[in-house]
This record gives structure tokens, sequence and C-alpha cells, in this order.
């Protein structure tokens, strides 16, 4: 019988390189976040804000479009 491609017996070698790359990819880790660059509150506090300061501009900019002269009154 001729054997089948890829179905050779690995090395102690190739056991233990296998091994060394499942064990460091297994490992815990320590918290990795910064805190300067991750508070949830401040970001939510400065979305909002840009977000109201969008809507005044937005307004702005539609109010002046639409009504560039001020209203006409009747007298």
């Amino acid at each position: 019988m001729a054997p089948v491609l890829g179905s050779r017996t690995l090395s102690k070698d190739d056991v233990n390189y296998m091994l060394h790359f499942r064990m460091i990819n297994e490992q815990q880790l320590e918290d990795i976040s910064i805190d300067v660059f991750y508070k949830p509150l401040t970001l939510l506090t400065f979305t909002v804000a840009m977000g109201l300061l969008l809507i005044v501009s937005f307004f702005l900019i539609i109010s002046v479009l639409a009504f560039p002269n001020g209203t006409h009154s009747v007298d």
C-alpha cells in the first residue's frame, strides 16, 4: 500500500512547536484597556453635546436658506 499524502507521524520537535504556540495563544491576559482613552461617561457626554451642536447648526443653516431676509410683516 502506498502511504497517504499528509499522514506522517509528527516528530517530538513538531509536537513541542505546536504545543508552544498553543500555550502562547491560550494565555490569560491582564486588563489591557487604557483608562485615558476609555471613559464611557465622558464619551457619552461628548457625543450628546456634539449631537446637539450638530442639530442647532443644521437648523440655523436651513433657517437661513428658507428665510434669507427674515419674515416679512404685512403693514
